[in-house]
């Protein structure tokens, strides 16, 4: 009795010999990509659900950010010290 011992790579010829004979492109490193403040996602932050020290951390050396939390503080009932102090530096 004889086997048939045909090599997996046998079963199609055609598409395995390319996959073998085709050359390998060396690969260029993806470029990084720096991240882009977007100004229009600021307006959607809500600073009443933050901590103060979420919102100092979110306002940071922004002068418009700054502006944006003393006046949405303003607005409280019972507005946070720590979050007015961000008015007394400019």
């Amino acid at each position: 009795m004889t086997t048939n011992r045909r090599s997996r790579h046998s079963r199609f010829p055609a598409v395995n010999r390319e996959a073998r004979e085709a050359p390998v492109a060396a690969s260029a490193p993806a470029p990084v990509e720096e991240p882009v403040a977007d100004k229009s996602s600021e307006e959607d932050i809500d600073l009443s659900t933050m901590t103060a020290d979420e919102v100092v951390e979110w306002v940071g050396d922004d002068t418009d950010r700054r502006s944006a939390a003393v006046v949405a503080e303003n607005k409280r009932d019972k507005p946070r010290k720590t979050v007015l102090k961000l008015a007394d530096e400019d």
